[in-house]
């Protein structure tokens, strides 16, 4: 089974580099998975301890705690530069973990003392493939829409431009807190009165969660960026053919459905100073919008072809990207230093 020593873990719950309070759902979930499977290895997972043999910062590099000798950095991370003073954090780390090929490529560039490794993400039983058909409508979902880099307004402004008055499709925005903060067009209250567009804003719990996704016949994301890309890759997982941009962290599996075209471009000033990027010349995926539009119109044209494909690519990642193998991986990159 591998590793049995105690293993600290940390992962904030409402911090952020400003100081400014949030809640991370995304690293929490992750956390919560890992330590259920490691936990049905025997292995002992201590919150934010001291005196124990390794200790995993699943978080931001700001945050990083280095109370145990044996330190481990795991961060993902979405453009194409790193803020300076992440270097010396991982530097004092014993090994740096990050969730996909894409993410190790940014960090390789550093020449990092500590070796570089992937640990990727992992699907939980939950997330069954799901037989679907069309019955009343078709329904395209969005979630997410509240962060920036996850381009909301393209998803509305294509969902209108292809299919505003006629009923038979339909769109469905998943959002929380914050999603207020941006700029809308047509304006948040406007949308939530739009006879084909449904806004469902706060928390659900996860089994509801899991069955908006299997009663929607196909999730769009044309992100701008993400370390691995957990909602297009569960959403894959389910059967549900998924437009996915085809860069940054989601290049691990978006061919595995509906891979949406992109390229290189600046990331928005007011984030460079958010993220701490100014002069790094941070880059993130801008998603061509033409190619957007054309796959939404060829999954409603062509759906049961396009199901076809995310039903076969759902079984591959049950069968060999689930919770188990991260958790066997994990005390395997535990176990070589």
């Amino acid at each position: 089974m591998g590793l049995k020593t105690d293993i600290s873990w940390f992962t904030p719950q409402s911090m952020d580099a400003s100081g400014l309070s949030w809640r991370s759902i995304g690293y929490t979930e992750v956390s919560l998975n890992l330590f259920e499977k490691l936990k049905e290895r025997g292995q002992r997972v201590l919150w934010n301890a001291t005196g124990t043999k390794w200790h995993v910062n699943y978080c931001l590099p700001y945050y990083y705690h280095f109370d145990v000798p044996r330190v481990i950095g795991y961060t993902p991370w979405e453009y194409t530069a790193i803020p300076p003073a992440w270097v010396h954090q991982f530097n004092q780390c014993e090994q740096v973990w990050t969730t996909s090929n894409w993410c190790k490529e940014i960090l390789d560039k550093y020449n990092l003392d500590p070796p570089v490794r992937v640990l990727a993400h992992g699907i939980g039983s939950e997330w069954t493939v799901e037989e679907r058909e069309i019955s009343d409508k078709f329904y395209f979902l969005h979630v997410g829409g509240e962060s920036i880099r996850k381009n909301i307004q393209l998803v509305i402004t294509a969902f209108l431009d292809c299919f505003e008055g006629d009923e038979d499709y339909h769109l469905i925005l998943k959002v929380t807190d914050g999603i207020e903060d941006i700029k809308l067009q047509p304006s948040l209250e406007d949308l939530t009165k739009h006879p084909q567009i449904t806004v469902l804003n706060g928390f659900i719990p996860k089994d509801s969660l899991v069955s908006l996704y299997k009663n929607s016949h196909c999730m769009v994301y044309p992100t701008a960026g993400e370390g691995f890309g957990m909602i297009p890759f569960q959403a894959i997982a389910t059967g549900m053919p998924t437009i996915c941009t085809e860069l940054t962290g989601c290049n691990q599996f978006a061919d595995m459905s509906m891979p949406l075209k992109a390229t290189w471009g600046d990331v928005p000033e007011g984030q460079v100073h958010h993220h701490n990027l100014v002069g790094t010349g941070a880059q993130q995926a801008i998603p061509d919008y033409a190619d957007l539009c054309r796959l939404m119109k060829k999954v409603t044209t062509e759906y049961y072809e396009e199901k076809a494909k995310a039903m076969r690519s759902a079984r591959i990642i049950h069968q060999y990207e689930t919770w188990d193998h991260v958790a066997d991986e994990l005390l395997d990159f535990l176990e070589i230093s």
